[in-house]
């Protein structure tokens, strides 16, 4: 039941949520990177990057509207290990082994329970049967990620891609960009499983601010009702600064295969949220945890990006079992 059962739940909430509330136009459901609109309503979706840890490293963009779900599968996520090897969660029945051959399979499809089946299926079948099952079937499309970086699409997928950066500017930003090459800016942290009838999971913001304290790049933002942002303080203060010259809607929905809960990695590129590259100095990075019925935690350090590493580990927090920040060397995740 895991190839269905967060779509079948998709489905059937925003069909009984419509009900509910007929005065209201649209709904949107995401449940762990597997998502459905309902109604009239047009918005992107992000998809991860299956070769990249960072929760907030994706590779393409899509833009869906009307009722149209999407569903992201692959073994990047979730899996074992038995000796130096990583084995998927994901099984061929036919043979009873572990596949391997995609690293990530996202399916557009008319229902959630569809999207979230095809995309397991499609990790299953070899390339060529999924593109002709999805060509087959109206109102489905995909993209396939092979585990060597091939991207192999539908005949319908490129009507969905929204349009990417043009390459000049593409090669303006990487020219101007003043971070060496070989270094990343890495965040790590896990947030505390707190028991209890009335938990909630938290609202987070992670985000850059200059050393003039004006903000710089939002790296991530997880909240589940748009009308709770204020609760998140100090992203919301600097935010409404942001937006007096940067109008950027900074909430945005991805796509990715389930992942465990609980340990999160996000990583900074040294772009502002218009994409466009910053100088080495001076920054504070600040990650802030507001929960219903819980507490109200933000850690504040400031930084000094000067291309060389260093590592830095903050104390747990009642929201935080731990997080660390570390500036290093580019290297496989």
């Amino acid at each position: 039941l895991n190839s269905i059962a967060k779509g079948f739940i998709i489905d059937l909430t925003g069909e009984r949520l419509l009900q509910e509330f007929p005065a209201s136009q649209s709904c949107m459901i995401n449940i762990g990177g597997d998502l459905r609109l309902f109604g009239s309503r047009e918005t992107e979706v992000k998809i991860s990057d299956p070769f990249d840890g960072a929760e907030n490293v994706t590779i393409e963009t899509i833009k869906i509207s009307g009722n149209t779900a999407i569903a992201t599968s692959g073994n990047y996520r979730r899996g074992f290990q038995i000796g130096d090897n990583h084995y998927s969660h994901i099984f061929d029945p036919r043979s009873g082994y572990p596949v391997d051959h995609i690293a990530s399979s996202t399916v557009l499809a008319p229902s959630a329970a569809d999207a979230d089946a095809l995309a397991t299926i499609f990790s299953v079948l070899k390339v060529e049967q999924s593109l002709a099952l999805a060509n087959q079937l109206p109102g489905v499309e995909c993209l396939l990620i092979e585990k060597d970086g091939s991207k192999r699409e539908s005949e319908g997928w490129q009507a969905y891609r929204s349009p990417a950066m043009d390459s000049s500017v593409q090669f303006q930003v990487a020219q101007a960009t003043q971070w060496s090459e070989q270094f990343e800016f890495i965040i790590n942290f896990q947030l505390n499983r707190i028991s209890g009838r009335r938990y909630r999971r938290p609202y987070v913001a992670v985000w850059i601010t200059d050393a003039d304290k004006v903000p710089v790049k939002t790296l991530s933002l997880w909240i589940q009702k748009e009308r709770w942002l204020p609760d998140l303080k100090s992203w919301y203060r600097d935010d409404k600064l942001r937006r007096l010259f940067d109008d950027t809607d900074l909430v945005e929905t991805i796509s990715s295969a389930t992942r465990p809960p609980g340990k999160y990695r996000l990583k900074w590129d040294g772009t502002d949220d218009l994409g466009l590259p910053t100088k080495p100095g001076n920054y504070f990075l600040q990650i802030e945890v507001t929960r219903e019925h819980g507490t109200y935690q933000i850690i504040r350090k400031e930084l000094t990006i000067q291309n060389e590493p260093f590592k830095i580990d903050f104390e747990e927090n009642t929201e935080l079992k731990s997080a660390s920040i570390e500036y290093r060397p580019k290297k496989s995740i």
